[in-house]
């Protein structure tokens, strides 16, 4: 798959997150959570995101289906997992790793 390359860097510093700045007030003065992602360059090595977000957290809000929250955690390199979705760990593996990462 040939990957689109393109840097869009100074066009979104310039002109648009000003306005998702703007939003971001805007969102924060009336209580509504928000979460923007942008994809500012792409190369064939690397892709750069900015991220942007107004948490639930901030106006002590629980969401029943906060998905603000999941789209900041996969922002932040974790990865979806389906719903029942199974996953099988082997307690040798959780062992080992601890073993390996304490200090004497």
């Amino acid at each position: 798959m040939k990957i689109t390359e393109f840097d869009k860097t100074k066009e979104f510093e310039n002109k648009i997150e000003p306005m998702i700045r703007e939003l971001i007030k805007m969102c924060k003065f009336y209580e509504v959570p928000l979460f923007v992602s942008a994809c500012t360059k792409s190369e064939k090595e690397k892709t750069s995101y900015r991220n942007f977000h107004v948490s639930t957290a901030i106006n002590n809000q629980n969401l029943k289906d906060d998905q603000i929250r999941k789209h900041i955690l996969i922002a932040n390199g974790f990865d979806a997992i389906q719903p029942g979705t199974c996953m099988e760990i082997m307690p040798d593996d959780l062992f080992s790793d601890m073993a390996d990462s304490q200090e004497v």
